[in-house]
């Protein structure tokens, strides 16, 4: 099959995987609307791999984002080594943490709120949290194939094909075919959107636009701060070591600082091996002025002191974890 999806987020890559794994003749082309994505191919083999301009700030691998959770249900498929039931990818080399559990924190003082959850005894797809903002390459770690990856063999053999660059802006389901910001129309034997919530894809199988206030994002009020900051840093710095429990009880803790009054949490748990430490920051500020004509920006800059000032009335000893941001 001829196949076109909108979008080389997680959504559209591990939709292309799936899809050359369930058969790899089919001829897969991802449209991507950063300029930033070139295009990628591969003949026999399930790996996509792509590459960037020489503009750094908008490398791919920034556009993935910081750490992610990977739940059992996730995990189940993603890490099982058989070829027919799961994609082999191997936890330890892509430094996977095992989550032990969740600890609910007083933002305040800093003690614990009730038992919290635990994961220790999770044995068949274990919650785990993965850090993947350094992937450049998705697909089987050893990466064999058997064709020679010639121009002319494609038809044949398929392939997965990353176009950046190519922004959607319709859709015609009863061809189905896409709309490109240049006019160009694109037709495929399937069409599977995943450019995200602000896809022009719903209203065009419905025939209305999609003005249903529950199915929009929150224009405004609803703000992340996400940031990573080395172990090690935090480590060496008595000023914040106590983070670090000493003990090793809530190394691989996912730990959550919830204000509710305030409407704000911090939520802190390792990636990478334990190497780092994600920090996110989730509030609702009712003071944001926010243009609802924009989309939102997912790398807005803010300063470091606007952050400390959100959560002022946290513990010495969180802003003292913060100031390495």
């Amino acid at each position: 099959m001829d196949i076109i999806i909108t979008g080389a987020g997680l959504s559209g890559l591990s939709t292309a995987l799936s899809l050359r794994r369930a058969n790899p003749l089919h001829r897969i082309t991802i449209l991507e609307r950063s300029s930033h994505y070139n295009h990628s191919t591969s003949t026999n083999t399930t790996t996509i791999t792509t590459t960037t301009t020489t503009k750094p700030q908008h490398h791919s691998s920034h556009e993935i984002g910081a750490a992610i959770n990977v739940p059992p249900n996730i995990s189940r498929f993603l890490c099982h080594p058989s070829p027919g039931r799961g994609w082999g990818l191997d936890p330890v080399k892509q430094k996977f943490v095992k989550s032990e559990g969740v600890l609910v924190m007083n933002p305040m003082t800093m003690e614990q709120i009730g038992e919290g959850l635990d994961h220790s005894r999770n044995e068949e797809g274990d919650e785990s949290e993965v850090e993947i903002g350094d992937g450049k390459e998705i697909g089987d770690d050893d990466g064999a194939g058997n064709g020679d990856g010639k121009e002319g063999k494609r038809e044949r053999k398929g392939w997965v094909r990353i176009e950046g660059g190519k922004e959607v802006i319709a859709y015609d389901p009863s061809t189905p075919s896409v709309t490109l910001s240049n006019n160009t129309v694109l037709a495929a034997d399937l069409i599977i959107a995943a450019d995200g919530v602000h896809s022009r894809a719903p209203e065009s199988v419905l025939g209305h636009p999609n003005h249903e206030p529950q199915m929009l994002p929150d224009p405004k009020l609803n703000t992340c701060y996400r940031f990573l900051i080395p172990t090690a840093e935090i480590a060496n710095d008595p000023e914040t070591m106590f983070f670090l429990d000493s003990d090793n009880k809530e190394a691989n803790v996912c730990r959550l600082w919830p204000d509710v009054l305030g409407k704000k949490r911090l939520i802190c748990y390792r990636c990478r091996g334990g190497e780092i430490l994600n920090f996110v920051v989730m509030l609702r500020d009712e003071t944001t002025n926010t243009d609802t004509t924009k989309r939102e920006d997912w790398h807005a800059p803010i300063s470091k002191s606007e952050v400390l000032s959100k959560l002022s009335d946290f513990h010495p000893g969180i802003l003292a974890v913060i100031k390495y941001v």
